[in-house]
């Protein structure tokens, strides 16, 4: 079997300290670090002989990491011993697993007992500590010497290293079977998952796992990032750069071995890194794009609210000018929104999300809309001309065509079943039996402020007069027996009724509907009333409530478009 040599000549690698590498050699010996100035004098050397070549480079490692350079040699028969050979070890090493000292040196001053002269240099001006040439200690100078000629017998060289190359490339393999495993899974996932997203496929099953199997590959990706980082000689923590996805195992890749002599980087390595960084890159550039869409829609939602007075604003928006802004304002937003919807890439929640900011923000426009006629009307002041019936009905059947034309049925199918469940209220399968009673308990309710309404009517005298208004025109809905609900709170006020709950969505949002009667002109100019119950609230869900109390609910259906 070959056998190799190992040889250290005081050398230290580029940018090392002559200092700290002496520290560094001298607690792997476990020995004090002005006991091996020779080594880096030129005065000895450290060699060991007969090894085997992993133990002969382990050696070299060892060194390496505290930045001494050593040389590995292979020996041969005809290698010849050096003429003068003294060992030293300053302290043999406890530690299983690290190098034991044994400078040997070529020159060596020759043994004296002389004591008149310095033990160094020869020099006869000495006093009875130190010469007054050299300046060595003499002392100590006499004990190292000793050391040197008189060396603890060498134990033998121990095969059990701190690690074995076989075991690292053992570990590297398995780490790189789960990063393998890691980035099927997540390529199978990003393709799949975009292209069922555009053929609506779970969604027509009704399965929408969201980002679930993003999760399971990147767990895949991390358990692979912590294999990789130990193969290499770090702990698992280091392995939690996987956390940071693709990005951060392209930084593992660039980090050195530890357990190897060179970096470990190669041109694969770096190739691999940067299509990592790359897609990540993509990725996050998508992603915060993505998120950049849906906080503008969010935003320009809420800044439509601006110059409007809303439940329960005491003031009257009586220019018309107001409204024509408001419908401009609330066109341009929805054509906006539902262009970013088309040509974005968003998931199934997320276009959840987003539906119900727009048109939860044209509910609102409709809700402001019924508080201004409602407001009007309480204080018999004129109605502006947007508010009349004519206007107010080309104003629904605008924004019913928009969402009829902009929505694709059959690419677009969650928008389209969230705008279904806006205009004409979410089927109680999906959210509960409570709304469905709810919806029809507030039909109740207007019958019996109707029934109220008739009632008054028959309590006043006869007017022969047909093109008389009727006399009554305002109830106080303190003095109707109004049904109750089980476990809603009912705050009634003189023409308003508010619902609350402590659990649910009411206990966020509160509903608010007025009762008022509204006169209007028959044919051949004969008065009438109506009564009428809306709601007024802005934040209250409107796919909650279905039929007269849905904001939507006059809004032209896909049929009557179709036709038109």
């Amino acid at each position: 079997m070959k056998q190799y040599s190992f040889e250290f000549r005081g050398q230290l690698s580029p940018g090392s300290d002559q200092g700290k590498t002496q520290a560094g050699l001298a607690k792997l010996f476990q020995t004090d670090a002005a006991e091996l100035a020779p080594l880096f004098s030129g005065e000895a050397i450290f060699r060991r002989e007969g090894l085997n070549e992993f133990t002969a480079k382990s050696y070299q490692q060892q060194f390496a990491r505290v930045g001494a350079v050593g040389a590995v040699r292979e020996q041969t028969d005809n290698t010849a011993a050096p003429s003068v050979t003294t060992n030293t070890t300053p302290h043999q090493n406890k530690t299983s697993g690290s190098p034991t000292a044994s400078p040997q040196t070529a020159e060596v001053p020759p043994k004296t007992d002389d004591r008149s002269r310095c033990p160094k240099c020869l020099s006869q001006n000495i006093d009875a500590t130190q010469c007054l040439d050299c300046g060595v200690i003499l002392e100590k100078y006499r004990q190292m010497q000793e050391r040197l000629q008189n060396p603890p017998p060498q134990p033998a060289p121990v095969q059990a290293e701190p690690f074995r190359l076989e075991e690292a490339d053992s570990e590297q393999k398995r780490a790189a079977k789960w990063l393998s495993w890691a980035g099927l899974i997540l390529t199978i996932v990003f393709v799949s998952d975009s292209y069922l997203l555009k053929i609506n496929f779970l969604y027509s099953a009704g399965i929408d796992l969201g980002y679930i199997p993003f999760f399971v590959g990147h767990l895949v990706l991390l358990r692979g990032c912590i294999l990789y980082a130990e193969s290499k000689g770090y702990s698992m923590l280091v392995g939690l750069l996987g956390l940071f996805s693709l990005a951060g195992l392209s930084i593992l890749m660039l980090l050195p071995d530890h357990r190897r002599d060179k970096s470990g980087v190669t041109g694969k390595h770096l190739a691999t890194a940067g299509v990592c960084i790359l897609v990540c890159v993509v990725w996050t550039v998508g992603f915060f794009n993505k998120l950049h869409d849906m906080s503008e829609i969010a935003n320009e939602g809420r800044q439509l609210i601006a110059g409007r007075h809303e439940y329960p604003a005491p003031e009257l928006d009586s220019a018309a000018e107001i409204y024509e802004r408001e419908q401009k304002e609330m066109q341009a937003y929805l054509e906006k929104s539902l262009k970013t919807i088309k040509d974005g890439s968003f998931r199934p929640s997320e276009i959840t999300t987003l539906a119900d900011v727009m048109f939860g923000a044209l509910a609102r426009y409709e809700a402001w809309r019924n508080y201004q006629r409602y407001r009007h009307v309480a204080e018999q002041q004129p109605l502006p001309t947007p508010l009349e019936s004519d206007w107010t009905k080309q104003n629904q059947k605008l924004f019913a065509t928009l969402l009829y034309k902009s929505i694709d049925r059959e690419k677009q199918r969650r928008l389209y079943t969230e705008k279904q469940n806006w205009l004409v209220g979410v089927h109680p399968d999906q959210v509960g039996p409570f709304w469905d009673k709810f919806s029809r308990y507030l039909f109740d309710v207007l019958s019996a402020y109707m029934t109220a309404y008739q009632n008054e009517l028959y309590r006043q005298p006869f007017n022969k007069d047909k093109n008389a208004p009727p006399p009554v025109t305002t109830l106080d809905l303190r003095e109707i027996n109004l049904p109750d609900y089980a476990k809603l709170r009912k705050d009634v006020t003189v023409d308003t009724v508010t619902y609350s709950a402590t659990l649910g969505q009411l206990s966020h949002t509160p509903l608010t509907v007025a009762f008022y009667l509204e006169p209007y002109t028959k044919r051949f100019g004969k008065q009438g009333i109506l009564a009428k119950g809306v709601v007024i609230s802005p934040d209250f869900p409107n796919k909650y409530l279905y039929g007269h109390f849905n904001l939507f609910s006059r809004y032209p259906a896909e049929q009557e478009l179709r036709e038109q």
